[in-house]
């Protein structure tokens, strides 16, 4: 889905000589209706705008300050909600970086992945005609879109006032509190998650025959994912084993199947089953970090697992995940 809405804010930011602010001291600007806060070099303008795009008309929400040659932009949109849910968040966000680099007949010059309260995000710097640099973070926020951007003359995308001003963003609300509870009758379990995972079934060769590995997977940006995995062993297999030999072998299994190197490991219990809680670091560039939870209940193996960057495994998110699974009858 091209993401049309953007050239309007493009609009915007080229046409910004008209309001001529005048420079002032930074303050915070709250729209508590946008759900966000910013901090400026004064009071930007606001405006909205009701937009044409190829899923019906758009309310967009700019709030536009100019001081010297730099200009600070906040906007944001929101979709119909049932637009959105065949659309992976990254590909909403490629859509959006492509739309806005065409906007501008710019050129992309570096891009990273990002978040905000766990909501997938996409940084990017645009280089465009006759100097002019944007730099610009988006956020997907349910079905809403919130821009933060800073224009100005070639270099001064990086000074500290343009950091100071995009790492200021900071939504209002609290969006994990909208996380839901998922259950899985045949799997004879619950999670909580920010929305329904995708399931798929895998028949997978092991040293006892063909198992069956059932996937449940949330993605949560291209950096960010939570998954339960479960699997039956035969009872047969079972009965004489030695639980914490299975549960070393998933552990190495887990460690080598990722190339990865084993930070930490410790025993835990789930209604009194036996567990293992790991942590994993991989050798991708970047680095990612695995923290599982794994659980022997009778002769079914459940991994709980989030997938993150190097250093948010303590994330309040990631553990909120991980505690909240739990079996049902």
């Amino acid at each position: 889905m091209r993401m049309r809405v953007v050239l309007s804010v493009i609009a915007v930011v080229m046409g910004v000589g008209q309001y001529g602010f005048a420079q002032g001291a930074w303050k915070e600007f709250r729209a508590p209706a946008g759900g966000f806060s910013v901090e400026m070099p004064g009071t930007p303008k606001e405006d909205k705008q009701v937009l044409d795009t190829a899923v019906g008309k758009v309310d967009l929400f700019t709030f536009l300050l100019e001081v010297k040659d730099v200009v600070y932009l906040v906007s944001y949109n929101d979709y119909p909600s049932d637009t959105l849910k065949n659309s992976p968040s990254s590909k909403v966000l490629d859509d959006w970086r492509d739309g806005f680099a065409k906007g501008v007949k710019g050129k992309v010059r570096s891009e990273k992945y990002i978040t905000l309260k766990s909501n997938p995000g996409r940084e990017v710097i645009v280089d465009a005609p006759n100097d002019l640099v944007f730099k610009v973070r988006a956020y997907l926020v349910k079905q809403r879109l919130y821009q933060t951007l800073v224009a100005a003359p070639k270099n001064l995308e990086s000074s500290p006032d343009a950091t100071k001003f995009l790492d200021s963003f900071k939504l209002l609300t609290v969006e994990t509190d909208s996380w839901k509870e998922f259950r899985s009758p045949a799997g004879r379990f619950s999670v909580r998650l920010p929305g329904a995972p995708k399931e798929d079934k895998q028949a997978i060769d092991t040293a006892a025959g063909k198992i069956d590995m059932f996937l449940f997977t949330y993605e949560v940006s291209n950096d960010v994912a939570y998954l339960i995995i479960y699997s039956d062993y035969p009872e047969d297999l079972i009965v004489n084993a030695d639980k914490t030999k299975m549960l070393d072998g998933a552990r190495d299994g887990a460690v080598k199947n990722v190339k990865g190197t084993l930070r930490s490991e410790k025993n835990i219990s789930l209604s009194g089953w036996l567990g293992r809680e790991i942590v994993i670091d991989t050798p991708d560039d970047p680095a990612s970090t695995i923290k599982s939870r794994m659980y022997l209940v009778k002769n079914r193996l459940y991994q709980v697992m989030a997938v993150m960057p190097k250093g948010k495994e303590t994330s309040k998110d990631v553990d909120k995940f991980l505690d909240s699974f739990k079996l049902t009858p």
